[in-house]
């Protein structure tokens, strides 16, 4: 593993430097053909490269593939963000300079605004998406994909910029730019100029931001070896040397013999005097160099590179091999325990717990196994949670019936339920707590620190036969462009042999003709593939819920979440749900315990105002008991957090379900963390104008605020929760400033570009 990782390090570095990578920058994509080629070149030509199963060289590439391809597309997301932001700073400056030459009136500009509101976005209702699912309706709905399409509504803010640059009449510009400055609604009080000033100031530190992170460096690999570990602590302890200057107390010393003789020549004093003057100043210089790079080297010495290997990549289906095997021992092992029974023996041990033979029972006595082509001789045992077990025997059921069809009947691989795997090399963490203290330390090889976990990715809908059809349709139109494509460009070849009107060889026609016979022959087969039918699969009735209506929430980091029911209609909010009225339990209408109805009812509200004492405990003494070497991990903090994340989100699509939503539209999280750290960088600057160190405290005090809840995993729980309803579940734009409500309007809205 070392090996694969220290070649995957080695191809990240390589492909880095190739001359089309300016090009892949600016397409957003990587080609994987120059992967493959130094890959091989790797293998040929570097003997600490070769001997790898095939399997690593194949994971190798996809992981590369894989980090660039991320890479470049968060480069190309964050140069449309500066692009984007740079047209509204621009828009709004040159307003405030157009509106030192005009005297247009607040009512005439928000008038003019209402105007074109109106013409942009006339009073059209939001209609439902077709539902497209019966074999019946194939031929009808092969194109149904480009007209959604072509018919998806552009957002505001884009008809509003195209409007500004077709345009010339200065009440409508400054019309444009008032709705631009008022996320595209008309606002009717005053502007206050310290507010626009700041807020400008703030989208200027978001570009400077953004800038910043558009010169990151490429993509860096791992240090299982600790090499770059090592080299960033040398650089941390190095001190600044002068191997071609002369000491200067030698000089000094010098000196002073030289004032000692009775008749001392005075062009050698004055060379000695220039020599001590020149080599303080090659000292101070050198210093200050070390100076200014010392703190990036600490920050590098901070640093843990990641020592682990990379994790192998299997990106299709067949390079899965899914069995079974029994639990016990062997197929003839006796049975001690009904034999003990029988005989009447008593058993020395302790009966297990009710719920423990509830389990037992229910219990499977075969064992699901794994192996991996290209490792086929090694086979691994699945263990996992009882949650994910049917997973686990929907991929058994998938392989073994799929493997025991004739090749006429077998239906597509594209209908597994398992996607793609990679085997993740982890540490232990259960591993210090089962050590019992009075054992001696001794060192430990890596199978006894580390595991090995499978992570699969999934397509939820193959879990249930109403999504497996749904599926199976959409595979089937494309399938069947395909096909019709390949028919086309073979009756293309065909006619120009026959007309003979090419430049082309016979025999690269030829060549053509076949590839193009042998595509349309790939095409039909996968096309009856798809009509086979698959394993069954529980039935579950799909969630149909009303597509004018929209689950907006905000965060917010006072109060976590805001969640607004949105009629996409009207545009209005019907109702608004706190987080106090998210947890609160209305279904207690007994004292329990001698505890009052309203203590129940806010039992799980409480744990909010919990959390947030544990955190500032955690604030407080942590760093004194990590002074004294008293600092001892506790994970009650992070539990209560992760448990409180999973009811809000359950209670989110709850209220997505009472409501018949059709959607739930959650923060886009990065742009959130950007524009808050912006806004607070700028206010930072104009209350401690010249005071860097008090800017910087600043900004730290409010990052641990804002820090105190994870959004990333409570939208990541709201997807999770969601999903398993069949609730859509989308991005949208939340705000800067607003309270909860009009900002879960904004994001709603925003989700369906309707702003």
């Amino acid at each position: 593993m070392v090996k694969y990782t220290l070649l995957v390090n080695r191809l990240l570095e390589q492909v880095g430097q190739l001359s089309e990578f300016k090009q892949w920058q600016e397409k957003g994509s990587i080609s994987k053909e120059p992967v493959k080629q130094l890959c091989d070149a790797l293998k040929k030509h570097h003997a600490e490269f070769q001997g790898l199963p095939h399997r690593f060289y194949i994971s190798a590439k996809l992981m590369v593939t894989y980090t660039f391809e991320s890479w470049l597309a968060l480069q190309q997301r964050r140069r449309r963000k500066i692009d984007g932001k740079r047209r509204w700073l621009n828009r709004v400056e040159d307003d405030i300079e157009l509106a030192k030459v005009t005297d247009f009136s607040p009512e005439m500009i928000q008038n003019r605004a209402r105007k074109i509101l109106a013409e942009i976005h006339p009073s059209n209702p939001v209609e439902p998406e077709p539902e497209t699912s019966s074999d019946n309706e194939i031929n009808e709905g092969e194109n149904c994909q480009e007209e959604e399409e072509m018919n998806q509504p552009k957002s505001l803010l884009s008809c509003l910029f195209d409007l500004y640059d077709s345009t010339e009449d200065a009440l409508t510009l400054r019309a444009i730019v008032h709705l631009l400055k008022n996320n595209g609604e008309v606002n009717e009080e005053d502007e206050d100029p310290k507010k626009l000033e700041l807020r400008l100031a703030a989208k200027r530190e978001e570009i400077q931001r953004l800038e910043k992170q558009l010169q990151g460096r490429l993509p860096k690999g791992r240090d299982p070896t600790g090499e770059t570990t090592t080299r960033f602590l040398e650089e941390a302890i190095k001190l600044p040397e002068h191997p071609t200057a002369y000491p200067p107390r030698f000089l000094l010393n010098a000196f002073y013999c030289y004032a000692l003789l009775p008749m001392p020549y005075i062009q050698y004093g004055v060379y000695l005097l220039n020599a001590i003057l020149d080599e303080a100043r090659i000292v101070e210089s050198d210093f200050i160099t070390w100076r200014d790079t010392i703190a990036e080297h600490l920050v590098n010495a901070a640093k843990r590179p990641n020592s682990l290997p990379y994790p192998l990549i299997f990106g299709s289906t067949s390079d899965l091999v899914w069995e079974s095997e029994s639990k016990r021992k062997g197929p003839n092992a006796p049975d001690t325990e009904g034999a003990l029974e029988q005989s009447g023996a008593k058993s020395s041990r302790k009966r297990p717990s009710k719920r423990k033979r509830t389990r037992l029972k229910t219990q499977s006595d075969e064992r699901i196994t794994v192996r991996f082509h290209g490792m086929s001789q090694y086979r691994f045992k699945i263990y996992c949670d009882r949650r994910q077990l049917p997973i686990f025997r929907q991929f058994l059921t998938d392989y073994c019936t799929h493997k025991a069809l004739d090749e006429e009947n077998k239906f597509s691989m594209g209908l597994f339920a398992l996607r793609s795997a990679s085997l993740i090399w982890k540490k232990d963490k259960q591993r210090p707590h089962k050590r019992n203290s009075s054992e001696p330390v001794e060192p430990l090889s890596p199978w006894q620190t580390h595991r090995l976990y499978l992570h699969c990715s999934i397509d939820s809908r193959l879990l249930t036969a109403e999504g497996t059809e749904q599926v199976r349709f959409q595979k089937i139109l494309q399938t069947k462009r395909k096909l019709e494509g390949a028919k086309n460009k073979e009756q293309e070849i065909l006619r120009q042999k026959s007309e003979r009107q090419h430049t082309e060889s016979e025999q690269d026609l030829d060549d053509k003709l076949k590839k193009q016979r042998q595509n349309v022959a790939r095409n039909q087969t996968s096309l009856n593939c798809l009509y086979n039918p698959t394993p069954p699969r529980p039935s579950r009735v799909r969630y149909q819920g009303n597509p004018n209506i929209a689950i907006g929430v905000s965060f917010c980091r006072q109060q976590l979440v805001g969640v607004g029911v949105i009629d996409l209609q009207t545009q209005q909010v019907q109702e608004y749900y706190s987080i106090r009225r998210l947890l609160i339990n209305r279904k207690v209408t007994q004292v329990k315990r001698g505890r009052s109805v309203l203590q129940l009812k806010l039992k799980k509200y409480r744990l909010v105002n919990q959390l947030c004492m544990w955190k500032k405990k955690n604030i407080t003494q942590r760093t004194q008991q990590q002074k004294q070497g008293l600092c001892i991990q506790n994970t009650t903090e992070s539990n209560l957090r992760q448990y409180l994340e999973r009811l809000v989100a359950d209670r989110i699509v709850e209220v997505a379900l009472k409501h018949q939503a059709g959607s739930i539209v959650t923060p886009q999280l990065g742009e959130i963390r950007e524009s808050i750290e912006s806004a607070v960088q700028a206010i930072a600057k104009q209350l401690f104008e010249n005071h860097r160190e008090a800017q910087q405290a600043y900004a730290k005090q409010f990052r641990m605020d804002f820090h105190r809840w994870s959004y990333g995993r409570l939208t990541d729980c709201i997807h999770s929760r969601a999903r398993q309803e069949g609730i859509l579940v989308q991005a949208g734009r939340q705000p800067v400033e607003g309270n909860l409500v009009g900002k879960a309007l904004t994001i709603a809205l925003s989700g369906r570009n309707l702003v």
